[in-house]
């Protein structure tokens, strides 16, 4: 008798220990919302920031106004990580974020490509002026950044009311890539960081679109004042803005920087 209750002694401790580190596990795991655009880079910082820290890292992507809507209604997010800073600047000015902590981790470059090699080079303007194409597929600019950013470069090449017809309008960017890479449509404006990473130049025509055409996409973070763990949110963006950080950014994923970021957000 003495022995069954011994046995059942470790066994409730056993369980009890996989429930306390389950339980331990569970509130060191970051809840970080991603724009489409940046998740592939930021997979990898979180990776590389798991392996450092030990915390794990839960990645929910998707559009910026997506994103931000479900914010709004009560997602447990602890950071954001938006294409633009037009929704973290909000974010900021309803008191949702934890003061001094909305920065700019990157900015987005826009490219046009094509699947088929040789329809335009350092000539992607005369090749959107001339509108030789069937369907262009842009993001959406009413819930996209780059779509909307996509939408500045075709005013200021004065062919967005004519080629609202050969549109084809993805959810976000990376829906967008897509449907070039796969040759849904002949062309479309994609994130640079996606071409980057995903074509082969030889394979493809691509044109790295002038950032004098469309506002500068500065992509902002922020960490939500709901965070339970502000201490790791803030680990994670210093991790993000970090030299090695803004180096796989700009170096690997083709975002640029305006000028050397802190290392470390105020408060940590």
């Amino acid at each position: 008798m003495k022995l069954k209750l011994d046995l059942l002694r470790a066994l409730y401790c056993i369980v009890l220990g996989n429930v306390l580190a389950l339980s331990g596990a569970h509130a060191d795991t970051l809840k970080v919302a991603v724009a489409s655009n940046a998740l592939k880079a930021v997979t990898e910082l979180g990776e590389k920031f798991t392996s450092q820290s030990g915390h794990q890292v839960l990645l929910s992507s998707g559009s910026t106004s997506k994103l931000y809507t479900q914010i709004l209604h009560g997602a447990p997010f602890d950071v954001f990580l938006a294409a633009n800073e037009h929704e973290a600047a909000e974010l900021e000015g309803k008191g949702l974020i934890l003061p001094g902590t909305r920065v700019t981790y990157a900015i987005g470059q826009l490219a046009l490509y094509s699947r088929t090699p040789g329809r335009f080079a350092q000539d992607g303007a005369s090749y959107l002026r001339a509108q030789q194409f069937a369907r262009l597929a842009i993001a959406n600019p009413q819930t996209a950044p780059y779509g909307n950013a996509a939408r500045e470069v075709l005013q200021a090449l004065q062919l967005w009311e004519s080629v609202q017809t050969k549109l084809v309008r993805g959810e976000n960017i990376g829906q967008v890539f897509h449907y070039s890479y796969t040759g849904n449509v002949d062309a479309g404006i994609v994130a640079w960081s996606d071409v980057l990473q995903k074509v082969e130049p030889d394979n493809a025509s691509v044109w790295l679109i002038p950032q004098a055409l469309y506002t500068p996409l500065r992509q902002q973070a922020v960490i939500l004042k709901r965070t339970t763990q502000p201490a790791v949110a803030k680990q994670f963006l210093d991790f993000v803005r970090n030299r090695d950080g803004v180096a796989l950014l700009t170096e690997k994923y083709g975002y640029s920087m305006e000028q050397r970021v802190a290392t470390r957000l105020p408060g940590h």
